[in-house]
């Protein structure tokens, strides 16, 4: 009687049993695909926003670099004449189109060196050349002086700067020993510009370039102390050159820039914008750039726009999907159960022990057929995804996989994807251009929340993002791994650097073999295993001369070079 008591009381509450246990399976499944939706919408944000930051240096140091060859044409101007004119001078600077093409580079100018005994004479002189007015700056009795006696554009704010001695200032006498003892280009440390009537906060600074005199040997230091004849410089406000750059455009990022290789507060030279210094940075980044033989250290921020222009709302949709699909299916589970309760309670009072035992069996199989709709559902979850999946267990013994990660790796058929990995593992490497970093993120001992990512590389051209993480199935904890096709974003940032690049070279009128030579590397970066070449005629259009080739065997392209053109030579 006890026996039969307690049956009838399991049957009562069997239903609200297997419906708590539907209803928390589905909470559960529901909450984890939440919390991976999340985690990728994160890891889509850092990697937009370390994709920001690498663009904006790499557009700061090629922005610097144009500015500095601006420098080298005025260094070579002067290099190459003894006596440069001050219309060839200005003819030169507004040939370049400073406001348009170099935000931030305010002008070029020129300093002689000026020995103390031959101050007047230098004096007299720019009087004469039409600066009535013209003096030294500071005064005072020095053995050398090094004024600024040429600058251009020559603005009310610029023409402030003519006779401005920078060898009696300690910081701009510093860049110009670097660049008169390095012959190279040196840039200063912060400094307050002449032209401000009212100096703001030291965030500007010089680029210098020395000046010899012709025919004078300059390969020691000692010759070059002895031939100096003067320098060529360019001040700039590093605000104006990051608003060129458009770094802070749409309140997304918040820039910082210190000087020197830490971010001390005491070396800071430009802090963005008041707003952004207020709002509340979700991520941040310390670059280094080195230009001129100094260092800076910039910090970027990611703003609460930058997230906003990212935002996605995948993890809320599966929220408003899931829960309601779970309740439905518990009230579903919970109904069926209770049926089969009642009969089975009905069945258990007439029939003899036999057909009671039967009716267990019918209720192992319904939860068998619980079972597989639920796992068929996971499956179509999976399968649903644009991320091809793989799970194992961490020990060379593969628990699962969805139907994208088989398209993605083009794996056959008949190869299987449950059990030992050993054969599919040697089917990716055989696809990978360099296999260790998967191998090397397969041996790796992963801790509990730990992300590993890695961006790897096939040999067919594609690249896979990969990210491994950890997960509890049950009791049991198993390795997830995620990959994800953006060959396509890949190609696009390879085409945008290329592009950039030969438009930069084509503005600072580069020579023709350096721009055909970037444009057949950025064919080639674009598009892997192909060798490329622009072959140009000579001047009487006879013979094939060689444009650019970077790729090609010598001795190939000593073939091509000169060969008379004609039918059946070469490609004609």
């Amino acid at each position: 009687m006890e026996d039969r008591a307690g049956s009838r009381l399991t049957q009562q509450f069997a239903p609200y049993l297997l419906a708590a246990g539907v209803l928390v399976s589905g909470l559960a499944l529901t909450f984890a695909l939440w919390v991976t939706a999340q985690r990728d919408a994160d890891a889509d944000l850092r990697t937009d926003f370390d994709h920001r930051a690498r663009e904006l240096m790499n557009n700061l140091a090629l922005r610097m670099s144009t500015s500095i060859q601006v420098l080298r044409g005025a260094q070579g101007l002067f290099a190459g004449s003894d006596n440069v004119t001050r219309q060839e001078f200005a003819d030169y600077v507004l040939a370049q189109d400073l406001t348009n093409q170099f935000p931030g580079l305010l002008a070029v100018g020129y300093q002689p060196v000026v020995p103390g005994d031959q101050l007047e004479r230098h004096v007299a002189q720019m009087r004469a050349d039409g600066f009535p007015r013209y003096e030294v700056q500071p005064p005072g009795a020095r053995n050398l002086y090094v004024p600024v006696t040429y600058i251009e554009p020559l603005s009310a704010a610029n023409a402030r700067v003519l006779g401005y001695d920078s060898w009696a200032e300690p910081t701009r006498r510093s860049v110009l020993e670097q660049a008169r003892d390095s012959a190279q280009a040196a840039m200063s440390g912060p400094i307050a510009l002449v032209q401000d009537a009212a100096p703001p906060p030291a965030s500007a600074f010089l680029v210098v370039l020395p000046v010899y005199h012709k025919g004078v040997a300059h390969a020691t230091l000692a010759q070059r102390r002895a031939a100096i004849r003067g320098y060529v410089y360019a001040p700039f406000r590093l605000g104006e050159v990051f608003s060129g750059l458009g770094a802070e455009a749409g309140g997304e990022l918040s820039i910082e820039v210190y000087d020197g290789t830490t971010a001390d507060p005491r070396g800071r030279m430009y802090l963005g914008s008041e707003d952004a210094g207020i709002q509340r940075v979700l991520l941040r980044t310390e670059q280094s750039i080195s230009i001129g033989g100094r260092r800076w250290t910039v910090v970027v921020g990611a703003l609460p726009a930058f997230a906003q222009r990212l935002k996605t709302d995948r993890p809320h949709a599966l929220l408003l999907s899931g829960i309601p699909a779970t309740l439905v299916l518990t009230a579903l589970m919970f109904m069926i159960a209770r049926s089969r309760a009642a009969a089975a309670g009905a069945l258990a009072n007439a029939r003899s022990l036999a057909r009671e035992l039967a009716l267990g069996q019918e209720r192992l199989a319904a939860l068998a057929a619980a079972a597989q709709r639920s796992q068929a559902m996971m499956r179509s979850i999976l399968d649903s995804t644009v991320d091809g999946i793989l799970v194992d267990n961490g020990g060379n013994r593969i628990l699962a996989s969805n139907q994208r990660f088989g398209e993605l790796w083009s794996v056959p058929r008949e190869m299987p994807l449950d059990g030992d990995d050993g054969a599919l593992i040697e089917h990716l490497v055989a696809q990978l251009v360099h296999p260790a970093p998967f191998m090397y993120s397969r041996s790796l001992d992963f801790q509990e929340n730990r992300v590993h990512r890695e961006l790897l590389r096939l040999k067919d051209g594609r690249f896979f993002e990969q990210i491994t993480r950890i997960v509890q199935l049950g009791n049991e904890r198993a390795r997830l791994w995620s990959f994800r096709d953006v060959t396509e974003r890949k190609q696009i940032e390879q085409r945008e650097r290329s592009h950039r690049h030969v438009l930069e070279m084509l503005a600072r009128g580069a020579q023709l073999a350096g721009i055909l030579d970037a444009v057949v590397l950025g064919v080639e970066a674009t598009n892997p295993g192909m060798l490329c070449s622009i072959l140009l005629l000579d001047r009487d259009g006879r013979r094939l001369r060689i444009g650019s080739a970077p790729s090609l065997p010598h001795f190939f392209n000593d073939a091509v070079d000169g060969v008379e053109i004609g039918p059946g030579v070469g490609s004609c």
